[in-house]
């Protein structure tokens, strides 16, 4: 029989639970019953090699393990297990691009294979090499600086680095990869160094701040170790001056031991860190627009107060009455004055409210400096009658969820608004597997996370998770209810145009756009008025769109859909090294149902402006974790709810079963494709 880290996994789960179940096996190590019963029979097979007791099931399906101690076992299965070709030339790669070379007879002792052995991992790793421009010779790197170096790592090796900060005593860890990152960087108090770091978060106040300035210095320290340092820094002494940098050199200086970082170094590490500063938006503008957000906050907590509900947690009513009081403003700065019809109805249909929001608006209006009029105030109206409507839905005791995605903006606010809208449930944050622990405190009933965690990450949380897909499929569904999440009730409305439609069939109508306005006002319950929301697909060109019958692999694909926006000056090239860096740590998460795939990265990766890039595979291109894909929707934009329109505008194309048959159709009849895609989209 052959030992594997599964196997090692087991046992390390029998070591502090050892009473359990083969469910709670399958759940906590993200294996399925089969693999369990397999790696239970071949754990009791060593026990009794061992001499020590077998793992016991009872009647009721508890497992029961009274082995004391399982130290002989790990010894044994220390010295059976080998790293598979797989896994010995992910650590050859990786230990090549972090040296710069490879010593054959040294990695063949620490890999425990021949020379030979790795001498033939070698010619394949050297090849994956040279598809990333990193260049080889006589085991040695020499083509690809410093820059390079560091972000093919930060790329592939992410995860591998959280051993680090695992708990999982050093003896079960079998990864090589893993290991050769522990015996270099044994001599460094990485807790001491993330709580700087976190402390240093504080004033970054973005998702993806701490884990990737995190990783950035864990590459720079490890890079030091081998010899290397960066040169690829410019105006060093104006870097020198910044306040960031004192920062960072504290931190670096405090690592101590045998590393000594260079200015440049330090330098770079600056660079990485302004980079999340607000400094490139206009000073004078900003305080503008601090002076809004201020003003719409203690408007929104006053009325709510007033009102007796809590009000300042709705994005939606938050949001709308921002951009009302931005464009309220500008209006007023053009000249431009209002309808009083609008005032009118807020007058006749909702006095009570109106009257509020005047004297509070007259109370807090000279912070800003401005006078708003009755005509004015009555859109204030509208906002806070839908964010009213909002509470009384959804007042009622929810569960408290943690979201847990990756760094990928669109499906991370995509996935919050689904389930807000959809679901009974208050969603305290969106978090990164790194910041979990930073929620718990909160009372987090359940986390719906839409990454498998690791079992180093899943034995620190005591609260239940729930995995599931970023488009919130049907399963999804039922995974939710079977958990006693419910679905909020929500009143189909019906279309004001096809009421509208109906009346002018049985008379005549003088004025339609009027009776649609008294329609609305007298009925907002049981109408509403459809609305086409924009989205990427609204300057779809034939341009936008690549039919090929099959590529080589999924790489292949991403490259030719960002070439396409990069010459397009919509994106830099470091919005697809994101989304291939997210598809190494997290698999492709963006890959939905009808073999679609939606690969999107957040702005601050590089978007230039938005657009977008369709590619046809006739032959299934496969994806990471087998997952098969024709159609890849390579979006990119600079506004969320464009963002997100065009998101839900895809989810709807996979639910079109005959969507494949239409396009071919249209293919094989030389049909503009832009035209095709327009069409679909107005018949939905």
């Amino acid at each position: 029989m052959k030992a594997n880290q599964r196997l090692l996994e087991l046992i390390y789960f029998f070591e502090t639970t050892p009473k359990t179940s083969i469910k709670d096996i399958e759940s906590q190590l993200n294996i399925p019953e089969s693999a369990v019963r397999y790696e239970i029979d071949n754990l009791n097979y060593y026990l009794r090699m061992m001499e020590l007791p077998e793992i016991q099931k009872e009647n009721n399906g508890q497992l029961i393990s009274t082995v004391v101690n399982f130290e002989p076992v790990n010894q044994l299965l220390e010295e059976i297990y080998r790293p598979d070709s797989k896994k010995r030339r992910d650590y050859l790669t990786f230990k090549l691009v972090l040296a710069g070379k490879i010593n054959i007879q040294k990695e063949s002792i620490f890999l425990d294979v021949t020379r030979n052995t790795v001498k033939s991992d070698l010619r394949s790793v050297i090849q994956v090499l040279e598809r990333e421009q990193i260049y080889v010779k006589e085991r040695k790197i020499i083509a690809g600086n410093e820059l390079e170096m560091r972000r093919f790592i930060l790329n592939r090796y992410r995860e591998n680095y959280l051993v680090l900060f695992s708990e999982k005593e050093k003896r079960l860890i079998s990864n090589p990869i893993e290991r050769r990152i522990l015996e270099d960087l044994e001599d460094i108090d990485f807790g001491k160094m993330a709580a700087q770091i976190k402390e240093l978060a504080k004033n970054y106040p973005f998702t993806n701040f701490y884990e990737t300035f995190l990783l950035n210095v864990l590459v720079t320290i490890h890079r030091n170790h081998y010899g290397h340092s960066i040169q690829e820094v410019q105006n060093v002494s104006q870097i020198q001056a910044l306040g960031e940098y004192i920062a960072i050199r504290k931190l670096m200086q405090s690592i101590g031991g045998r590393y000594n970082f260079s200015e440049r170094e330090i330098a770079y590490l600056t660079e990485i860190l302004v980079s999340y500063s607000e400094e490139s938006i206009n000073q004078s503008y900003q305080k503008n627009l601090l002076s809004f957000k201020l003003f719409v906050s203690k408007l929104v907590t006053s009325v709510g107060k007033e009102l007796g509900m809590e009000l300042t947690e709705d994005p939606i009513l938050m949001e709308g009455l921002y951009q009302h009081v931005k464009s309220t403003i500008y209006r007023k700065n053009n000249s431009y004055e209002m309808d009083s019809e609008i005032y009118q109805q807020a007058i006749g249909n909702y006095q009570s409210l109106f009257s509020l929001l005047e004297k509070n608006i007259e109370f807090y209006q000279n912070e800003l400096n401005v006078h708003f009029t009755k005509e004015d105030i009555a859109l204030f109206v509208i906002h806070f009658l839908g964010g009213i409507r909002r509470f009384q839905e959804t007042h009622q005791p929810n569960l408290r969820v943690l979201l847990v995605c990756h760094s990928g903006y669109g499906t991370s606010v995509l996935l919050k608004n689904l389930i807000e809208k959809n679901y009974n449930v208050e969603v305290v944050g969106t978090s990164s597997i790194y910041q979990i622990n930073d929620y718990l405190s909160q009372n987090i009933d359940l986390i719906v996370s839409t990454l498998y965690f690791s079992f180093e990450i899943k034995k620190t949380v005591e609260v239940p998770i729930l995995f599931i897909s970023p488009f919130l499929t049907f399963n999804d569904d039922q995974k939710l209810k079977e958990f006693g999440i419910t679905r909020k009730r929500e009143k189909n409305k019906i279309s004001v145009n096809k009421l509208l439609k109906v009346l002018e069939r049985h008379t005549t109508i003088s004025n339609s756009l009027s009776l649609k306005k008294d329609l609305l006002a007298a009925f907002p319950e049981n109408l509403q008025e459809e609305r086409k929301e924009s989205s990427l697909f609204d300057g779809l060109k034939d341009e936008d769109i690549t039919f090929v019958q099959e590529i080589e692999d999924w790489q292949t694909g991403l490259s030719m859909c960002s070439q396409s926006l990069e010459q397009n000056q919509v994106v830099k090239k470091s919005y697809l090294e994101g989304i291939s860096q997210s598809v190494n740590l997290y698999g492709a998460h963006f890959v939905i149902r009808n073999q679609i795939a939606i690969p999107h990265g957040s702005e601050k990766s590089g978007v230039l402006k938005s657009g977008i890039h369709i590619l046809y595979v006739k032959n299934p291109v496969i994806f990471p974790n087998e997952l098969p894909v024709r159609l890849i929707f390579f979006i990119a934009s600079k506004e969320k709810e464009l963002l997100i329109n065009t998101v839900m505008t895809i989810n709807a194309i996979s639910h079109d079963k005959k969507f494949y048959q239409k396009l071919d159709h249209a293919i094989e009849k030389a049909e503009s494709l832009s035209d095709f895609f327009k069409e679909w989209l107005d018949g939905v």
